[in-house]
């Protein structure tokens, strides 16, 4: 089998007198010896570095195994000779192994494109990494959507040669588009008489956009006020100064019934903008309405996001279920402190009566 020897340090970045604990555990533990399992380092020492051996077994199963090589700080003696709260800082490194299935076996590992600018033409390369045993060759094609899901193109992907454990890179060209915005990528290959795989990516096409980024409905409880999140993005290479805008709000019969303003702002250059409105629906009646967001820039270019907001459809469910099951924020704030509880080892020590 496999062997070989690696290399590691730990490093005292606080310069302070320590006892560090080395351990190995994972699906490949027993094929690990550490070359030790103790030591100490005094604030002098900025590092010190130990070793591992691995002896791998000649038969595998296919797939990823891995071990993991941890190093944890011993608490101080002093906090067992008290009371005390300690926390240990530790590391893990993770030694893998990929064993290779038998036979031909692909995966699109990448998408990578050139910088996409409006009218320019664009290069679409594939990562495609044979990893079976066996040199295959595939073919296939990628398809090009705006992103309301429209086909815009189909690119072919030539019968290509990939070599076993080797990497290809395939590389189309795609002529673009005049308009600005975010465009998805499906590449789909074939091989080995019909086994498909596929990869997806995503274009964002630049130029004097700003694209406005937010859920497409929303609910809130009735005599609640309404809070649009959204993210704004700048697809153009300069700074666009003075956005404004407001947002329009329509009840079910196409009537306006609000409209707010947003306060101007700059959007840097290829940067985002985060912004948090509010409205205040406390007396607006149940029932569903349109929400469009509008962003005036660039001295008449405009930018919408369009949102359905419910108003009363699920209050009386929410309520309910409070009843019956905790609260997200309540699971969300126990996972917390369980992960900081894994994370954060506390020792607590008793003083003894004399």
């Amino acid at each position: 089998g496999m062997e070989g020897v690696k290399n590691f340090c730990v490093i005292n970045n606080q310069k302070k007198s320590m006892g560090v604990e080395l351990f190995v555990d994972g699906g490949l533990a027993e094929y690990i010896e550490l070359s030790a399992t103790r030591a100490t380092m005094n604030p002098a020492e900025y590092s010190k570095c130990f070793s591992y051996i691995y002896s791998l077994p000649d038969r595998m199963e296919p797939g990823t195994h891995e071990a993991r090589i941890g190093v944890t700080e011993i608490p101080p003696e002093s906090v067992f000779g008290g009371t005390g709260i300690s926390t240990r800082a530790s590391v893990l490194s993770q030694f893998r192994v990929f064993v290779p299935p038998e036979g031909s076996h692909i995966q699109i590992e990448r998408i990578l494109t050139s910088q996409a600018e409006v009218g320019h033409q664009i290069t679409i390369k594939l990562l495609v990494r044979s990893i079976g045993t066996e040199d295959t060759e595939f073919y296939g094609d990628v398809k090009i959507s705006d992103s309301n899901n429209i086909n815009l193109g189909t690119l072919t992907v030539p019968k290509t040669l990939v070599t076993a454990g080797a990497v290809k890179i395939v590389e189309l060209k795609w002529g673009g588009s005049t308009i600005p915005g975010r465009y998805s990528i499906l590449a789909s290959l074939t091989y080995d008489e019909g086994v498909a795989t596929s990869g997806t990516a995503e274009i964002k096409i630049g130029g004097e956009h700003v694209d406005i980024i937010a859920e497409d409905s929303m609910q809130v409880a009735l005599d609640d006020i309404s809070n649009f999140i959204l993210t704004v993005e700048n697809f153009w290479s300069e700074e666009i100064e003075d956005v404004s805008g407001r947002i329009v709000i329509q009840d079910s019969t196409g009537k306006t019934i609000e409209q707010l303003s947003i306060d101007s702002f700059d959007l840097k250059a290829l940067g985002s903008k985060n912004l948090n409105l509010f409205w205040d629906s406390r007396d607006a009646a149940e029932g569903e309405y349109l929400v469009t967001v509008v962003l005036d820039y660039l001295d008449g270019k405009v930018s919408t996001k369009k949102i359905t907001l419910s108003i009363g459809a699920v209050s009386a469910v929410a309520e309910k279920t409070s009843l019956d099951a905790p609260s997200q924020e309540l699971v969300a704030t126990l996972s917390l402190l369980l992960i900081v509880l894994v994370i954060l080892t506390i020792i607590y020590v008793a003083i003894r009566k004399k």
